[in-house]
């Protein structure tokens, strides 16, 4: 009993510490839409750090930094890679993300899996996603 209390505490603080990593990317992040491109690069870090120990968002937030070359320098591939790991977890922001690279070639060939993750997005409420299916289907 004693040790599965320890590592669900030890699971906890683990969970809480990769949060952490994200808020304080997200505090380097606005910081820097304002200030200077070293918080972005740091704002980079923290979110690839977080999105390497698991963390959704966080998956999401670094494929947007490289996507946009925001802190790290722009490269599609990677950016495709880590909206893919976030798409497949669940996130709606991500699989939009990821439909667009599908449609459009970006870090990936161009293929109708645009359509998959389009689907996926709007099916959980995403607004975007929701525009690009119409758009797509004439509905």
């Amino acid at each position: 009993m004693v040790e599965e209390q320890t590592k669900m505490t030890e699971k906890m603080f683990e969970e809480q510490r990769e949060n952490s990593k994200k808020q304080l990317a997200d505090m380097y992040f606005k910081m820097a839409e304002s200030t200077k491109d070293s918080d972005l690069q740091m704002a980079a870090r923290y979110y690839e750090n977080a999105a390497v120990n698991g963390l959704l968002q966080a998956q999401y937030e670094i494929g947007e930094c490289y996507a946009f070359g925001k802190g790290v320098p722009q490269d599609y591939k990677i950016a495709a890679l880590w909206f893919e790991k976030a798409a497949e977890n669940g996130n709606a922001d991500a699989q939009y993300a990821l439909g667009i690279c599908h449609e459009l070639g970006y870090g990936v060939e161009k293929s109708s899996q645009y359509m998959k993750w389009y689907t996926r997005a709007a099916l959980q409420g995403h607004e975007k996603a929701k525009e690009a299916l119409k758009r797509l289907t004439g509905a």
